[in-house]
């Protein structure tokens, strides 16, 4: 402290300033601005291993790099707007469009994607090569007249070329119960996403994060993810949510390295 004002630093009582990690601290601001500015995101958030982008993915896929997989639940004719910029996409920013949604279905990936959609919109869509089905444990209301009940949703499926099975050919069918929508108007079940995120390996990036369910699963699942979303409030939404499951016991804890065992070339066999 100078004999005028105070400290450029505000040093609680106790504390020691230490200016390595302070400088180190500057330069990841620094980097972390510079590579947003580069991406056209308006804020990049890292919390642990998630890197979440607030901004429009159709600007920041590209320059992520090569995606390993995608878990994602695209806008597909319900709020199409929630994603995109509204100034760039007015025109086809009615409830039919299924523009985004065909984007997202070719994606390039190393591993897999699994592609969220309704079913009657899969002529819109490349083939899939499978079509995963969730069974929900209630029915949307709907047409009550001329329309059975609606107790399931479908993904796709696509492959990339160095695809594999992580844990045994699963089936397509999964089963969980239905959020209330809280925090997202098409929220998906944690346990649901969880059961996907499994079914691929490597990194794991959602385009249109929402409230970050897909983030919340690769915690639990100690998987690097990144993210990606345009409305702010549904990104402060999933930072918080995402913060939040690092401070909850792991589905499946990484397991510490096992020390090799040493041998005794003197000892006596023992029988």
């Amino acid at each position: 402290m100078t004999g005028q004002g105070h400290s450029r630093y505000e040093i609680r009582r106790g504390e020691s300033y230490d200016q390595s990690d302070d400088c180190k601290k500057s330069y990841d601001a620094a980097v972390l601005a510079k590579r947003a500015k580069l991406l056209n995101a308006k804020k990049i958030v890292h919390i642990g291993d998630c890197t979440l982008y607030l901004g429009d993915c159709l600007e920041i896929v590209p320059g992520i790099g090569p995606i390993d997989a995608v878990v994602s639940d695209p806008p597909y004719g319900i709020k199409f707007q929630s994603n995109f910029r509204r100034s760039k996409y007015d025109a086809i920013s009615n409830d039919s469009s299924t523009e985004v949604l065909c984007w997202a279905c070719e994606l390039p990936v190393l591993h897999s994607a699994y592609i969220w959609m309704r079913w009657d919109v899969l002529s819109d869509v490349r083939k899939p090569k499978s079509l995963i089905t969730w069974v929900k444990g209630k029915h949307t209301m709907g047409d009550l007249i001329g329309e059975h009940g609606r107790k399931t949703e479908v993904c796709a499926f696509y492959p990339g070329p160095d695809h594999f099975f992580p844990a045994g050919r699963p089936t397509d069918v999964i089963f969980g119960s239905s959020t209330n929508n809280k925090l997202h108007p098409t929220q998906k079940p944690t346990s649901v996403l969880s059961q996907q995120i499994q079914w691929t390996s490597g990194t794991v990036v959602d385009p249109f994060m929402g409230s970050g369910t897909t983030g919340v699963a690769c915690v639990q699942l100690d998987r690097k993810f990144i993210g990606i979303e345009l409305d702010e409030d549904y990104f402060e939404i999933a930072c918080e949510r995402i913060a939040k499951a690092y401070e909850q016991p792991r589905l499946f804890p990484a397991e510490k390295p096992k020390l090799p065992k040493t041998m005794d070339m003197f000892a006596e066999d023992s029988k």
